[in-house]
């Protein structure tokens, strides 16, 4: 069902996420992200300080005809990092049906993170979960599906979440009620796809073209801004900016 506007507004009460953290991590250089990792998913990420979080987390559903899953609520990964003093987290995500691999770093020349990622498992499909709370407040948010990807916007301040081989579709709702996961929930997989929310407790889902590639999140005080990163970063490549991360933060090529 492809809808406008997302019914259920403002949304549940906003809260934030634990606060028992696997790791936190940032490069060396122009880039002002910093991010933290919990649960093997990625969680707060601020910008343009450490500060500010800008997104309460980010994290996956993995579906097929007859499953879906929430991989922070299965709770089965591992993290490793290359060293004790690089911290580029590796996270394995494991369950009966399926292997997901995630890799997290932040891009050094601009405002944006990049997630590398992996999905084994037969006839199934990957969904970011985006929950923004742009300027540390998850109340009043802005959301919309665009070309570009997902994007949200508050008070002068813009995230969008893009993707290296695109999004099949998605949908921007309100948390508890017309959100990604309340589809899944209620339906069984991602029937929804509400164009626009806010303002509000607002979160986004995507279901991506392939089960391998990047993500970049990208912060600006724009949308075009933050579409231009998302895409100059996406455009130079995932190897390089992890070569120069790895090198910036932990002396290692």
């Amino acid at each position: 069902m492809i809808a406008q506007q997302a019914p259920g507004a403002p949304g549940s009460t906003a809260t934030w996420t634990s606060s028992a953290k696997d790791m936190v991590g940032t490069a060396i250089g122009q880039g002002r992200v910093w991010f933290t990792v919990g649960y093997g998913i990625l969680n707060e990420v601020y910008w343009p300080s450490c500060s500010t979080p800008q997104i309460r987390d980010l994290g996956f559903i993995i579906a097929g005809d007859d499953f879906w899953s929430e991989v922070k609520r299965v709770h089965q990964y591992s993290i490793t990092t290359p060293s004790s003093s690089l911290p580029l987290p590796k996270i394995v995500h494991q369950h009966e049906r399926y292997r997901l691999e995630l890799e997290i770093i932040t891009d050094p020349a601009r405002d944006v993170l990049l997630i590398h990622y992996h999905l084994e498992g037969e006839g199934l499909r990957l969904y970011p979960l985006l929950a923004p709370h742009l300027g540390g407040d998850g109340d009043n948010n802005y959301g919309s599906v665009t070309p570009q990807g997902l994007a949200a916007q508050k008070n002068g301040q813009y995230l969008i979440l893009s993707a290296e081989n695109g999004f099949a579709r998605g949908s921007v709702g309100y948390v508890g009620s017309s959100d990604g996961w309340q589809d899944f929930s209620q339906n069984g997989g991602m029937s929804w796809e509400y164009q626009q929310a806010g303002p509000g407790n607002i979160a986004m889902i995507g279901e991506l073209n392939h089960n391998s590639g990047v993500l970049a999140l990208a912060f600006s005080a724009s949308a075009q801004g933050a579409a231009t990163l998302a895409n100059s970063a996406l455009a130079e490549g995932y190897q390089e900016a992890r070569r120069q991360y790895a090198y910036l933060v932990g002396g290692m090529e």
